[in-house]
């Protein structure tokens, strides 16, 4: 059987070399990405180097419009979807307790837990 899985904040980092470990394993991979085009199209690069299909996706994990298309996305061109890495979180600009506001709390709040949630959610059966 195919194994296809998806990556947010696959285009660098840990997300980077999750994404080149599961394609040397088999995996055909999507990259989702926020903001680094170039760098996702050049992990798409290296990835089909190794004999996989790949492909790169701008997404934004706060709206759940892109999970969805994401994920119809990545079925369409990839298959099956088997394998979520939710890789993708926020964290800068880093300040103290007291620097930080509602507002920026919230943001990290919803990035890094309850759209890791919809994400999975999303991609139950």
């Amino acid at each position: 059987m195919q194994k296809v899985t998806i990556i947010t904040g696959g285009s660098r980092g840990i997300g980077k070399a999750t994404a080149l470990c599961l394609a040397q394993q088999g995996h055909h991979v999507c990259i989702g990405y926020r903001s680094r085009e170039d760098e996702a199209d050049e992990v798409v690069d290296i990835l089909r180097g190794f004999g996989q299909s790949a492909m790169a996706v701008r997404v934004d994990v706060t709206d759940e419009k892109q999970i969805m298309e994401l994920f119809q996305r990545t079925e369409k061109e990839l298959g099956y979807i088997s394998g979520l890495v939710n890789n993708a979180g926020v964290l800068k600009p880093q300040a103290t307790i007291e620097q930080l506001t509602a507002e920026r709390l919230n943001t990290i709040f919803t990035t890094n837990v309850s759209n890791q949630e919809k994400l999975i959610a999303n991609l139950a059966p």
